[in-house]
Order: C-alpha cells, then sequence, then structure tokens
C-alpha cells in the first residue's frame, strides 16, 4: 500500500468486509533504499542544481524532483534553470526526437513555453498544468532524459516517479 494510508488495519479491515475474502495485513519497515538528508547552506538553488547534475554514477544526484510553495515559484524557477548546462547532447537529441513525435500534445496553453523548457532539461508540474502537459514531463522524468521536475506538493499525492533526489527549496 501506499504510504498515505494512515491505518493499514482498517483498510484490511474494510477490503474483508466489503468483498468476503480473507486479507492477511503485512507491514515493513525495512527500507530498499536508505534515505539521506543533506543540509545546504550558502549556496544559490540553480547552483546547487547545476551541482546535483554534474558528474555521472553516484556523483550524479538526479533525476530530482524539486518542489516549491506555488505554481509561481515552479515557473520562476524553472525559468532560472532552462539556461544552465543540465542535460548532455545526446540527451537534448533525445528529447527533441520525443518531443518532435509530441507537438500536439504541447501546441496549446503553456505547451509551447513547456516544451522550450524540457528541450533544455527541465519540467513543471502542479495542479494548474493540462493533464497531457502533466503526461509528457513525467514520461521523460520517468526516462530520466529531464533531470529536473519543479513541482508544488501535489506532485507528492499518488503519483510514483523514480526520483533519485528530491529537493525542498
Amino acid at each position: 500500500l501506499s504510504a498515505t494510508v494512515g491505518n493499514p488495519y482498517d483498510f484490511a479491515d474494510w477490503l474483508k468486509n466489503k468483498h468476503g475474502r480473507r486479507v492477511q495485513t503485512v507491514i515493513s519497515h525495512e527500507r530498499r533504499v536508505p534515505l539521506e538528508y543533506h543540509w545546504v547552506e550558502d549556496k544559490l538553488l540553480p547552483e546547487l542544481l547545476v551541482q546535483m547534475a554534474d558528474g555521472s554514477g553516484d556523483d550524479n544526484h538526479t533525476p530530482a524532483l524539486v518542489f516549491s510553495f506555488n505554481r509561481d515559484e515552479c515557473w520562476d524557477l524553472a525559468e532560472k534553470l532552462k539556461g544552465l548546462p543540465l542535460v548532455s547532447k545526446a540527451q537534448k537529441a533525445e528529447l527533441d526526437e520525443y518531443l518532435s513525435d509530441r507537438n500536439d500534445d504541447l501546441a496549446e496553453g503553456v505547451g509551447p513555453k513547456l516544451r522550450q523548457m524540457l528541450l533544455r532539461g527541465v519540467g513543471v508540474h502542479h495542479a494548474g498544468v493540462l493533464p497531457r502537459h502533466k503526461i509528457v514531463v513525467e514520461e521523460l522524468f520517468s526516462r530520466k532524459l529531464v533531470p529536473f521536475v519543479c513541482c508544488t506538493e501535489t506532485l507528492a499525492a499518488g503519483i510514483n516517479l523514480p526520483a533519485r533526489s528530491c529537493v525542498l527549496a
């Protein structure tokens, strides 16, 4: 079950009563990937994110979700990041190919603006983004072609993306 289920025993009882089937609750506190916390002082956020994307293997901390408090902050940060060296030439070519096949999905609203950001390795995901635009962002992030998605807490509510890091600005 998701971490958002507050009381798994009540949920299991509900399932048993609703469907008349035998249900067993199994709980584990083991984490497959240990959590690490890092406090960063005296570094501007864009500077930190470029450092996170630099390097390979264990030195690269992307893909990463960058949480902001509101939609405007998501767009502001994405604007600051889109000119920075976040993707390789090979990634950029893959991004261009993927986005060329989806011109119709990104043709209206903030689609053209989002397309330019995605080509530079930055996605935006919040409640105000159209569902078809969110799908493109999620797909590129899952393929590890977009190293950063600037998002609000709505992304944490039920979407499972393979983030290596989460940044709380």
